[in-house]
């Protein structure tokens, strides 16, 4: 649990950060495991250990200590999905605490304690929320902060006392306080996410689809349909963009990690992940079934991640997870082996490739494993230079008149951005918990991004970089825009969701 505390200092400018807290991040995961059967292990000796012994006491210090971090890191965590929200709600209960504390003092009637403890800190939430974090708390929102309210009073551990001397022992006695908390601050924050999409007097309408979590989409040539990458069932979707029902369907065991499509061969390129054959299926467009696959060299490459394709060459680059090497496939030949980019690229965990039509050559985008940008030169395959970023790239998108790359660095919260000339990170743009999804509207000037954590979209000016909007998505991963129709595309964990904007 000590990763969500890092949550804290998550735009730390070192360039390892992002390294650390992601190995941090992700044993917390298995640390919540052993924190649970070592929490139980404690608690067992401590029963059995007679009190007042020095073994008691050190026990009952390690699991204080132990249950408040793991407390204490869950509420650090629900005040990230927005901290202005967090602040507020946190302030009230805070507020609660201190009503209840000088309702006590002056002995008061235990009913007047109660309006005492409930009244003004549920005016002053309400007031906070409505002018500070952007839009007014929906009834669902008031009702669950009654609720705590209501719960505080009947269970005195829920509203903190502050009354020790220490802060550590303030903390210690608090911890179950903080659990409350954090659950409360998620329950408030997730029952008032969606009236985002109503402040300003303006509806924003969410049209959506729970067909399954994606990881991917591309609209067909047809301008009616969207290929959707269907993680959760393992199978590719053709979605009417109209409806969002599902027309066709084509299994993909292994998983579907990206897709791209060749308007010279009329076909889908579509990477299989978790397999280490079969790595490229080609689809037929018209009939929407797989017409062949492209076997990679198992050695190179078992996890295919990314596609990308070159139609004025006719090939496709093909990048790799597990290596973070780049295979150019020839797409009028398939049954020719795949040549791959040289020299050896830098990094691996290879997540995205761009490619640059005009300067004929092509971006790939590295993870943990290899948190690097390598430009590859398209006409001779040929790796040109690297650069080392440190950052824990997820997706990305481009403005090509200004040869700028946008990259999303969930485990920071940010959005970085790269000039293509130089490779270097020259800004980096706050957003939501958990940034992810990525699509810019280079006609309109905005760059939409979407914070997987917080359920939330920011839409970024892309001239200033300064926020002029925001509404909510459940738990977006993956964005399309369609310039034509300004409606934008988006591949969340229960679904797909269209939003006219």
């Amino acid at each position: 649990m000590a990763a969500f505390w890092v949550l804290l200092i998550a735009r730390f400018p070192q360039p390892w950060f992002d390294r650390v807290f992601f190995f941090v991040f992700h044993l917390s995961f298995v640390g919540a495991a052993v924190l649970a059967v070592f929490a139980l292990a404690l608690v067992a000796v401590r029963i059995s250990t007679p009190r007042g012994t020095a073994i008691a006491e050190l026990i009952s210090g390690v699991f204080a200590a132990i249950s408040t971090l793991a407390c204490s890191g869950l509420l650090v965590a629900a005040i990230s999905l927005d901290p202005v929200f967090g602040v507020c709600l946190l302030s009230s209960i805070a507020a609660a605490a201190g009503c209840k504390r000088a309702a006590a003092a002056w002995k008061a009637h235990v009913t007047f304690r109660f309006y005492a403890a409930a009244l003004p800190p549920l005016i002053l939430f309400y007031v906070g929320v409505r002018y500070a974090a952007g839009a007014p708390p929906p009834a669902s929102t008031i009702i669950s902060f009654v609720i705590i309210m209501i719960a505080g009073a009947v269970f005195p551990g829920i509203i903190p006392s502050f009354n020790k001397s220490s802060l550590w022992e303030n903390l210690v006695a608090a911890r179950g306080a903080m659990l409350a908390a954090g659950a409360a601050t998620a329950l408030c924050y997730y029952s008032w996410a969606p009236a985002l999409n109503n402040a300003g007097g303006k509806r924003l309408h969410v049209q959506s689809a729970r067909i399954g979590g994606g990881t991917a989409m591309t609209f067909a040539p047809d301008g009616k349909h969207i290929v959707y990458l269907n993680k959760k069932k393992l199978e590719l979707n053709l979605v009417n963009t109209i409806t969002l029902r599902i027309e066709k369907t084509i299994p993909f065991p292994g998983g579907p990690r990206d897709i791209d499509y060749d308007p010279a061969t009329g076909r889908y390129y579509a990477i299989r992940y978790s397999s280490p054959k079969r790595q490229l299926e080609v689809i037929d467009t018209d009939a929407f079934k797989t017409v062949t696959a492209v076997n990679l060299p198992e050695t190179w490459c078992s996890l295919a991640n990314a596609v990308a394709v070159d139609s004025e060459r006719s090939r496709a680059l093909v990048g790799c997870d597990d290596t973070g090497q780049v295979f150019f496939v020839d797409l009028k030949h398939l049954e020719k082996p795949a040549v791959r980019a040289r020299p050896k690229l830098s990094g691996k965990g290879l997540v995205r490739i761009e490619i640059d039509k005009k300067n004929a050559s092509a971006l790939t985008v590295g993870c943990l494993l290899g948190p690097y940008l390598n430009e590859i030169d398209l006409k001779t395959a040929k790796a040109l230079r690297s650069e080392f970023t440190g950052f824990t790239a997820w997706e990305t998108a481009r403005d090509p008149a200004r040869r700028r790359l946008f990259v999303s660095i969930p485990f920071r919260s940010i959005v970085a951005v790269v000039d293509e000339k130089t490779l270097k990170v020259v800004r980096e743009i706050p957003s939501g918990l958990g940034a992810r999804a990525l699509a810019a509207d280079v006609t309109g000037r905005r760059l939409f991004v979407g914070s997987q954590l917080s359920s939330t979209v920011e839409v970024f000016d892309l001239d200033s970089f300064k926020r002029i909007g925001r509404f909510y998505v459940f738990m977006p991963r993956y964005f399309v825009y369609d310039v034509t129709k300004h409606e934008l595309f988006t591949a969340g964990t229960a679904g797909i969701y269209k939003i006219k904007i």
